[in-house]
């Protein structure tokens, strides 16, 4: 050990000097003190065993005094010699008092450096405070959470219509929740006046490990407990708290072959969107229940020895490294609403949504990696129907519910949607309850390709196209009785230059996306709550930007402007005339991670 050496040539130097004659003495002395106090203390922090200490210490006087007893000789020899005979010894009588200074300064700077670092290394092997501290299960625990401030700003076009008029946008989500349209002061959406808001997000999250392959988690989370696609709260309330919920609860159990050349991953309970996907499709903050399966085959172990770039989103079972080519296919089995009791025919009315998907992930060259997933998702007794009783009008009876459960338990705006339901006790009944006209079976094809020939500036080009292959005109026409346009197609891209990860301030990151996404092509309510401020039927262009503060601190900003494709009440409810609808949103977001 450098101390231990260092100690002792400091306790032979002052043992062979401590026997000069003289006014030094005293100081000598103080010296020598000094640093067998200070070996002492040593022995009592743990940094130096006790018996290395006393060696150090029977050693330093062994020299001593076979340097002194030489020195001697030296002496008698040189006092016996000629007067005019030259000296073999040099004498020093005197060290000034600055040189003594510097020496002693020295010295402390150096063993207090070398003092330091032994205790840091005996720390770190020890883990002083932590693993003997502290129960087992304390050391198994892993925390995590985020805090999100946003300033957000929404404007309407000048020209949309105002709730008053006569064929302003209807708000279905409140009309099905109140099952009430006439004198409903919710029943239209405000896409004329413009407004600001201060919203929170917080998160926290937990996760436990039982078995080296098996962990538990849960998250809670501010947000609407009964709006699936956001996490904010907006500021402002009256000085009322505000709601914290269970975001996710799940169990996942990672299994891995021989040099992990495949890996297997099960996860169950509510998790995060086990497929990878854009906001097109599913919003991120969308949770899903249910169980998922990813499994992971390696192709090439690390090609080129090139890093992955993660700025797309990341399926369970992603690869043990990095730099790996391989396969990925995920299933999942995810029920949408479990509550309702079965039909006269005996079927089952619980909805469902099956999901699958195959990806790949290559790297074509050191700097230019590519991932391909096509997937499929399929919605079970998803689509409304009608509860014909309550055609009629028939005052003092409750209208027929039975078939209330084909609602959606949760509407965005946009899907093509009928009454199934209507007021029958008024004598012009109106309808009171809508569900969706199409059924909803996706085929959805993502990709992206990553440059890193600017690194650490990165370079993203990424794609992704849906088509619902569920939509059927003329089972729409026999449930509703009315005729429905085909508009099943979306599409969105996006182009981002900048750093991958926000490490350091001024680190950034830029791109502009634009998206397509007509009628019925997704569930409204599962896409992009932003853009169009949730929904579909949508055009319009997405421009994001990052900057890096610190490593757990970055400012985002994002603007969405779209406009309608076809149209508002196109293909909504008959008799009502088309509406155009443009909405711009500014948001700026200061995030932080701990």
């Amino acid at each position: 050990m450098r101390m231990a050496s260092m100690i002792g040539v400091l306790m032979l130097m002052v043992s062979t000097t401590v026997t000069a004659a003289g006014s030094e003495r005293a100081e000598l002395l103080e010296l020598k003190n000094t640093i067998v106090n200070l070996v002492d203390a040593l022995v009592e922090q743990g940094v130096l065993p006790a018996d290395k200490a006393e060696a150090l210490k029977r050693e330093a006087r062994a020299k001593a005094a076979a340097q002194a007893a030489s020195e001697g000789a030296i002496e008698k020899d040189t006092a016996a010699a000629p007067a005019d005979a030259p000296s073999k010894v040099v004498r020093v009588p005197y060290v000034p008092e600055f040189v003594k200074d510097e020496i002693r300064a020295d010295v402390r700077k150096e063993l207090r450096a070398e003092v330091m670092q032994d205790v840091a290394v005996k720390a770190r092997e020890e883990r002083w405070g932590t693993p003997e501290a502290l129960p087992d299960w304390v050391n198994r625990l892993t925390w995590s959470g985020d805090f999100r401030l946003r300033l957000e700003s929404t404007m309407f076009d000048d020209d949309n219509p105002r709730p008053g008029d006569p064929n302003a946008p209807l708000n279905f989500e409140a009309i099905n929740e109140d099952q009430q349209l006439l004198n409903n002061p919710n029943a239209f959406l405000n896409y004329s006046e413009n407004y600001q808001r201060v919203r929170a997000r917080l998160r926290l999250g937990l996760e436990a490990e039982v078995l080296e392959s098996l962990k538990v988690g849960m998250r809670f989370s501010t947000g609407n407990l009964n709006e699936p696609t956001s996490l904010n709260e907006t500021l402002g309330s009256g000085f009322g708290r505000y709601q914290f919920g269970v975001d996710r609860m799940f169990m996942r159990w990672d299994l891995a072959s021989e040099h992990e050349r495949a890996r297997l991953s099960l996860i169950g309970g509510r998790f995060e969107r086990p497929f990878y996907s854009t906001e097109m499709v599913w919003d991120n903050d969308l949770a899903f229940d249910g169980f998922s399966a990813t499994g992971r085959l390696r192709l090439r172990e690390a090609p080129f020895g090139a890093p992955r770039l993660r700025h797309g989103a990341t399926p369970f079972g992603a690869p043990p490294s990095e730099h790996d080519d391989g396969l990925f296919l995920t299933f999942s089995v995810i029920p949408i609403d479990l509550d309702e009791t079965f039909e006269d025919d005996g079927s089952s009315n619980d909805k469902w949504m099956l999901g699958g998907q195959l990806g790949l992930d290559y790297h074509l060259h050191r700097e230019i990696d590519v991932r391909l997933a096509y997937s499929i998702y399929d919605f079970v007794n998803i689509t409304g129907q009608l509860n014909r009783d309550t055609l009629l009008f028939n005052p003092g009876v409750t209208p027929d519910n039975r078939l209330d459960w084909t609602a959606p338990a949760y509407l965005g705006t946009g899907n093509t949607l009928f009454p199934i339901k209507f007021d029958s006790t008024n004598p012009f009944p109106p309808p009171i309850l809508f569900g969706l006209a199409s059924d909803f079976t996706l085929m959805n094809l993502t990709g992206e390709v990553n440059l890193s020939f600017f690194d650490p500036v990165q370079v993203q080009l990424m794609a992704d196209v849906v088509k619902n292959v569920g939509f059927d005109s003329s089972d729409i026409t026999r449930r509703t009785g009315f005729e429905v346009d085909e508009r099943t197609l979306g599409y969105y891209a996006h182009l981002q230059v900048g750093h991958e990860d926000l490490r350091k301030f001024g680190d950034w990151r830029l791109s502009f996306g634009y998206q397509h996404l007509q009628r019925d092509a997704v569930i409204d309510a599962f896409t992009n709550s932003n853009f169009m401020l949730g929904g579909t039927n949508s055009e319009g262009f997405i421009i994001v930007g990052h900057l890096g503060l610190s490593p757990r601190t970055f400012l985002r900003m994002r603007y969405f402007s779209a406009d309608t494709i076809d149209g508002w009440n196109d293909n909504l409810v008959p008799g009502r005339d088309d509406t155009d609808v443009g909405i711009d949103r500014v948001q700026l977001d200061l995030n932080a991670l701990f």
